[in-house]
C-alpha cells in the first residue's frame, strides 16, 4: 500500500482495518487461479470474515472504548497470523511448482534455477521468521505495535512478494509452452498428411483445407517465435550473471521497451490532442514492471497462437472427416 502521508494515517484505527483490507484483497487475488487446499480456503474465508468485523467494528455503538479496543487487538491477532499462514503457503505452493518444471538444457539455465529458487526461499525465510516473532510476542504486543507489524507484513507482500510470485508464475508458463508446443506440432503434422492426401487423390479442389492448414501451421510458427523470445528474455533477466552478452541483452531489450512506450505515447497524444507535444516531457525509461509485462505478453502471445491453431483444426476436422470417410 502507497501513502504519502503513512505517519499521520498510520495512527488512526481505521489505517489497520483497510492495510489489512488490501492485504486480503491481494492475497484473494493471488491465488484465485490456483487450486486451493479446504484448509487454505477456510482460512481465507474466514480471514474475510475477520477484516468485515474488524472494519465494522468502529461504528459498534454498543462496546465502550476499551472493549472496542480489545476486540481490535483480538481481530489483528487473528488476521494477521492467518495471513502468515497464507502468504507461506502461497510462496510453498510456488516453490513445488518450480521445482516440478523442467528448465531447458544449456548454459545459463542453472543459473535461472539458482537465481528463481534464492528468490523463493528468501521470500519464504522471511514469512518463516516474521510467522516465528508474532508467535512468540503477539499476545504482548499493543495495537499499535500490531498495526506496524501489519504495515512491515504488507509492505513486504505489496513492494516484493506478490511481485516475485507473479513473475515466476509467468516463467513457470513460458517453461511449460514448449512441450505444449510439442503436442501441437504433432497435430499439424497429422493434419498435414491428411490435407496431402486428400489434394494427392483429387478429392477437392477447393483451397479452402489449405489455407486453412497454411493458416494454423502460421499460427504455431509465431507461437513457436513468441515462447523463444521469452525463453531468451528468462535466460537473460532471471539471473545473477553479469556477462557482457547479458548486459548487452538487457541493455537493448530496454532501449525497445522504451522506444515502444514513447511510440504507444506519441500515438496516443495524437488522438486526443493532435497539436500538443507533451509526450517530449514524459520518462519512457523502462522500469521493472515493464520488463514483467513485456514477457508476460510474449507468454501470453505464443498461448494465443496455440489457441488459435486449435480453432482452425476444429474448422478443418469436419472437411477432412467428410472427404477421407466418404
Amino acid at each position: 500500500m502507497k501513502t504519502k502521508n503513512i505517519k499521520k494515517i498510520f495512527l488512526s484505527s481505521i489505517f489497520c482495518s483497510l492495510l489489512l483490507t488490501a492485504f486480503f484483497v491481494n492475497i484473494s487475488k493471488a491465488n484465485a487461479q490456483d487450486q486451493q487446499s479446504g484448509s487454505l480456503s477456510d482460512i481465507i474465508s474466514q480471514t474475510k470474515d475477520e477484516v468485515n468485523q474488524l472494519l465494522n467494528l468502529k461504528d459498534d455503538t454498543t462496546l465502550s472504548t476499551d472493549q472496542k479496543q480489545k476486540q481490535e487487538t483480538d481481530l489483528n491477532i487473528k488476521i494477521i497470523s492467518n495471513v502468515l499462514d497464507i502468504s507461506l503457503s502461497q510462496v510453498s505452493s510456488t516453490i513445488q511448482q518450480f521445482a516440478s518444471t523442467t528448465l531447458p538444457q544449456g548454459n545459463g539455465w542453472s543459473d535461472v534455477g539458482e537465481y528463481i529458487n534464492n528468490l523463493l526461499n528468501n521470500d519464504y525465510q522471511y514469512y518463516q521468521n516474521a510467522q516465528a516473532e508474532f508467535n512468540a510476542s503477539s499476545t504482548s504486543m499493543t495495537l499499535d505495535q500490531l498495526k506496524l507489524f501489519a504495515k512491515d507484513l504488507n509492505d513486504k507482500k505489496s513492494g516484493q512478494t506478490d511481485q516475485d510470485l507473479q513473475r515466476i508464475n509467468i516463467v513457470i508458463a513460458a517453461l511449460n509452452t514448449p512441450s505444449i508446443l510439442s503436442i501441437a506440432d504433432e497435430r499439424l503434422s497429422k493434419v498435414s498428411l491428411d490435407v496431402k492426401k486428400i489434394y494427392d487423390r483429387n478429392m477437392t479442389k477447393n483451397q479452402t483445407l489449405k489455407d486453412l492448414y497454411d493458416q494454423a501451421s502460421k499460427y504455431l510458427s509465431n507461437a513457436h517465435d513468441y515462447n523463444n523470445q521469452a525463453l531468451d528474455m528468462i535466460l537473460n533477466t532471471f539471473t545473477a550473471s553479469t556477462t557482457t552478452s547479458t548486459k548487452d541483452y538487457v541493455t537493448s531489450l530496454k532501449d525497445k521497451i522504451s522506444k515502444n512506450k514513447e511510440i504507444a505515447a506519441n500515438a496516443l497524444s495524437d488522438i486526443s490532442s493532435p497539436d500538443s507535444n507533451s509526450s517530449s516531457t514524459q520518462d519512457f525509461s523502462a522500469s521493472q514492471e515493464d520488463m514483467d509485462n513485456y514477457l508476460a505478453n510474449l507468454v501470453s502471445n505464443a498461448y494465443t497462437g496455440i489457441k488459435s491453431a486449435y480453432d482452425v483444426f476444429v474448422k478443418m476436422s469436419t472437411n477432412i472427416n467428410k472427404y477421407l470417410n466418404s
